[in-house]
């Protein structure tokens, strides 16, 4: 496929009030509930693959709302005390209950950078990512399956909403979308609507997209496999 543009959208995760002191005591709070759509969702699977990075320990985990505003529903009514959201969710629905002191965020997804490592999303700057709060907890970075597994549920975010042209669109008229993306993010009507619908959400285009784009949705044979087998393990995923 040939990207033209994209928009990413991560996730915040975050406890009601009096679970943790710091982001850090997520690894040894006592008594998480964790709940959203299902394990392979958006703000589910960005849980369960922080989850397994940290290895933090939830009491409970509760699959099947019908939806985030469900989810929310449940984590403001009390039933969970762990929940997560997009960026944006977070941004509009949450974030007034944590200026009152009612909710405490604890990790970001973060972005993937132009060279692969996760970076703090502008929408969201002052909360830590999960690879931060890791070399914070273990002083040094994390690597191995489970953190490659984490960076391509990351790309899934950064790229998932995204705007493509078929693989064998005739290069001219590949070229006039281009053109048309890199006008379209500096046109104000555009910038602005757009900051309303996605506060702080960057906007990737250009050559910068095209090259970081396959590494972003897909991955290497072994990684795919390795979270098939964690889901179907630990989460009752069926592929």
């Amino acid at each position: 496929m040939n990207p033209l543009y994209a928009s990413p959208i991560g996730t915040v995760t975050f406890v009601r009030k009096g679970l943790i002191k710091e982001p850090k005591d997520i690894v040894t709070a006592k008594g998480i509930i964790f709940g959203h759509i299902n394990p392979v969702g958006g703000n589910g699977s960005s849980f369960v693959w922080s989850k397994e990075l940290l290895d933090i320990q939830p009491e409970k985990m509760i699959w099947g709302y019908d939806g985030s505003s469900a989810a929310r529903g449940a984590f403001l009514q009390g039933e969970l005390n762990c929940m997560s959201e997009s960026t944006i969710g977070y941004n509009t629905a949450v974030k007034p209950f944590v200026e009152k002191g009612e909710i405490v965020p604890v990790f970001q997804s973060g972005l993937l950078g132009d060279d692969g490592n996760i970076v703090r999303e502008p929408a969201a700057p002052d909360i830590p990512t999960v690879p931060e709060l890791y070399e914070q907890i273990h002083g040094k970075k994390t690597s191995g399956p489970v953190f490659e597994a984490y960076k391509l549920m990351v790309g899934g975010r950064v790229y998932g909403k995204s705007i493509l042209l078929p693989k064998n669109t005739p290069q001219d008229i590949v070229d006039i979308f281009h053109q048309a993306v890199a006008r379209m993010i500096k046109d104000p009507i555009f910038l602005k609507e757009s900051e309303k619908m996605s506060p702080g959400a960057p906007h990737y285009f250009g050559k910068e997209l095209i090259r970081n784009f396959p590494g972003g949705v897909s991955g290497p044979q072994e990684v795919v496999q390795f979270m098939k087998e964690v889901l179907s393990k630990k989460y009752g995923v069926r592929f």
